[in-house]
């Protein structure tokens, strides 16, 4: 399915929204929620009505900090959030990657949170900056967006051993996929293991030896039925669940196509074609980006591999092209990759050269994670 079809389902909700004369009140029972466009057709605006089950992951929660999506999708679910239980008190603090900083430990200490809700990378940053003994305050940490590894896994057990740690399978378009939380929605799956959410199907293509393939998700948006919306994940089907389900999966990763998420930034082909397009050299490329630790703190880690025609670069040109690409590539709406660096949340750019042409496979797979 063309990404074109999701947005026009977003023009007619918000066609439909502007034909009617909303109350506040009933205002309130929608959220909007945007996409980056990175996987084609352009960045989406879909207008979505609260349902009921929308509020489970803030039930009995007061002092959640919400760290993902795009910073105005999580302020109008978090607003949603708010006014969703009425007279229940709920204060909610809302953070970005340029937040995590030295300076969040003070505000962090203030507002003593008791949920963390965010890409695993993100949270154990978050974590990173409490006060010593401070990880006693969070009682759950819910996490989407992102694979749970092992190591991310024995952070929380170190930096928050009171807290009780679920995932949802969710995307920006379509919001949650999966049941609430692999956790607590069923006690035989394990971390990456979902099974699909009322009235979401879910399909697994053009599998590998290891039964692992790309995610096609299809789910009902009020009126509108979205059908196979490619996710860019990768995925494999389980066996039916000791609980009685019969459709399980397991995220393994990314497929890497068009963006790639990492550390809680979003590395996007169509953004270093732009970038690379300001080389009159560089005729060609392929991006291999992973997560590192570097003293127990996850950080992002490019290594760009350039082809060019003619005499190698000397190393004062390959220094050039390390600082441009830097200064250039925007791995957030607002911040380079220079930025990041700066703030420790990534390595500096490793580039190498090579004069000739990269072996060239049935899919074009420049940007991918290791």
């Amino acid at each position: 399915m063309d990404r074109i079809d999701l947005v026009e389902v977003g023009e007619r909700t918000l066609a439909r929204l502007r034909s009617v004369d909303l109350e506040p009140e009933e205002a309130r029972q929608y959220i909007i929620r945007t996409t980056s466009g990175t996987t084609g057709g352009g960045p989406l605006v879909i207008a979505i009505k609260v349902s009921p089950s929308f509020f489970d992951l803030f039930n009995g929660v007061s002092r959640p900090v919400v760290c993902i999506g795009a910073m105005n999708a999580r302020l109008t679910n978090v607003l949603a959030a708010r006014y969703g239980y009425g007279d229940a008190p709920i204060r909610i603090c809302v953070i970005d990657s340029g937040d995590l900083s030295p300076e969040a430990t003070s505000l962090l200490s203030d507002f003593e949170p008791d949920t963390l809700r965010g890409m695993p990378s993100f949270v154990v940053g978050i974590l990173k900056l409490f006060p010593p003994a401070a990880g006693s305050w969070v009682k759950s940490i819910l996490l989407t967006g992102e694979v749970l590894t092992k190591q991310r896994i024995e952070a929380f057990a170190r930096q928050a051993p009171n807290a009780t740690v679920r995932m949802q399978y969710a995307t920006s378009e379509l919001g949650a996929l999966s049941q609430s939380g692999s956790s607590a929605a069923c006690p035989y799956l394990e971390h990456n293991q979902y099974h699909p959410g009322d009235g979401v199907h879910v399909e697994i293509e053009d599998t590998d030896g290891s039964g692992a393939g790309e995610v096609y998700v299809s789910k009902t948006l009020g009126e509108e039925r979205i059908v196979r919306l490619r996710t860019g994940d990768i995925a494999r089907s389980l066996p039916p669940c000791r609980c009685g389900e019969r459709v399980t999966f397991e995220l393994v990763g990314r497929a890497g196509y068009d963006y790639v998420k990492l550390v809680g930034a979003i590395l996007r082909r169509e953004e270093f074609d732009r970038v690379a397009r300001l080389f009159s050299y560089v005729h060609d490329y392929r991006v291999e980006a992973r997560e590192v630790e570097t003293e127990g703190v996850p950080k992002g880690s490019i290594l760009l591999r350039l082809y060019h025609r003619g005499a190698p670069p000397t190393d004062a040109l390959v220094t050039e092209m390390k600082e441009k690409f830097s200064r250039e590539l925007f791995l957030t709406p607002t911040q380079t990759l220079a930025d990041l660096v700066a703030q420790g949340l990534f390595l500096p750019l490793t580039v190498e050269s090579f004069s000739a042409p990269f072996p060239q496979k049935h899919k074009d797979v420049k940007l991918r994670l290791v």
